[in-house]
């Protein structure tokens, strides 16, 4: 402590050589003067904190770090859909964007699985994410037209004509919680069996594997007995005998080898398939920067249901060829009389959709209707 009267003390004096604080000669200070030069020197320490703050704040914004999209697929990282879609779709946004967006595709259940990845990305533990409409336990009956027998011939052309009907308000209701990036239609079914099926009669009484009421009703129409299994225990219901066959597409047939425990594929009647969905949070499209949302939405919509749709038709034509190359495998195809009286079978349930099913023609025909335009 300082008392009334002044007093030596050795004190500093600061100097800067080279960029070290050093201390040369005693000086005869006052309080007073201590106290003023302390104040002085604290004053300029906080004009250089301030200063350094500017330039780091200065830097940041021109160095910003871009928004961060986390995508769950649900997926392993080696599935297909994950190594040609949507890896290659992420970097190709990344890159447009400048720096402005990076989406993070993180596979597995990680942040959400098949059931609940809808209610993950709306509740924005994901910011954008895949699946299956018939997966997450909610009603679409609008976007399940594409579902319908004889509706969908060409899955790049259905992805396209189910992205357009959305783009034009048939089916936008039932997107209203989320932003849609993409609409795609899934692999075409068809009836498989350990029996051979070349005719209707060939299908009364069998037994045969649905995974949605879509599928139970075409079951029902052909003459068959709907049976609802799980796709992990389809392998082991055909093994047993509980069941005959399936309603199933050809990246199911893969993917769980039901070439070995079935013989029969009638193809060329396109029995329904389950169109999927890539959604993003509404909250985090709108926290993106203007440039980060233009990129976002030129590589979105019908671009990306367009190639996503071109994705499944080359990997389900891939695993038709697969298994049309295994022994003892046979693909059938129906001659056009009884093609033409599966699909005349088939007019019952489509009729009863239409009934059940709000503004049911409109969307019916609508679809229709893109279909045409895009393949002309």
């Amino acid at each position: 402590m300082f008392d009334k009267q002044a007093r030596k003390s050795w004190v500093g004096k600061l100097s800067n050589k080279g960029g070290v604080v050093m201390f040369s000669e005693k000086r005869r200070v006052t309080k007073k003067s201590f106290t003023g030069k302390v104040h002085l020197m604290i004053r300029f320490s906080m004009v250089l904190i301030i200063l350094a703050g500017g330039l780091t704040l200065g830097a940041g914004s021109v160095l910003s770090a871009p928004a961060t999209l986390k995508f769950a697929t649900t997926i392993p990282p080696t599935h297909p859909i994950v190594t040609q879609v949507f890896d290659p779709w992420a970097k190709k946004v990344n890159e447009a964007s400048n720096g402005e967006l990076e989406i993070q595709v993180i596979n597995g259940p990680t942040l959400a699985n098949a059931a609940n990845v809808w209610e993950r990305t709306l509740n924005q533990v994901a910011d954008i994410g895949w699946g299956i409409h018939g997966a997450v336990g909610l009603p679409f009956p609008k976007s399940t037209v594409s579902s319908l027998p004889f509706t969908v011939e060409d899955l790049t052309t259905g992805s396209v004509a189910l992205w357009r009907i959305y783009a034009n308000g048939l089916i936008a209701d039932e997107y209203k919680d989320l932003k849609v990036l993409s609409l795609v239609v899934t692999p075409t079914s068809l009836l498989i069996s350990k029996k051979p099926v070349n005719s209707l009669e060939d299908v009364k009484g069998l037994k045969l594997r649905v995974a949605n009421k879509i599928a139970s009703d075409v079951v029902m129409a052909l003459g068959g007995s709907p049976i609802s299994v799980p796709a992990t225990e389809t392998y082991q219901a055909l093994q047993r005998g509980v069941i005959d066959g399936s309603i199933a597409g050809w990246v199911l047939i893969n993917g769980f080898m039901l070439y070995e425990v079935v013989n029969y594929y009638v193809e060329g009647v396109p029995l329904g398939d389950a169109p999927g969905f890539v959604v993003m949070n509404r909250k985090s499209y709108e926290m993106l920067s203007p440039k980060a949302k233009e990129t976002l939405d030129r590589f979105s919509g019908e671009t990306f249901s367009r190639d996503f749709g071109a994705f499944f038709k080359s990997d389900m034509e891939r695993g038709r060829e697969r298994v049309k190359a295994m022994p003892n495998q046979h693909i059938v195809t129906l001659n056009p009389q009884e093609k033409e009286r599966w699909k005349k079978a088939l007019e019952v349930m489509i009729k009863d959709w239409v009934a059940k099913t709000p503004n049911g023609q409109q969307l019916l025909d609508g679809f229709g209707s893109e279909i045409k335009k895009v393949t002309q």
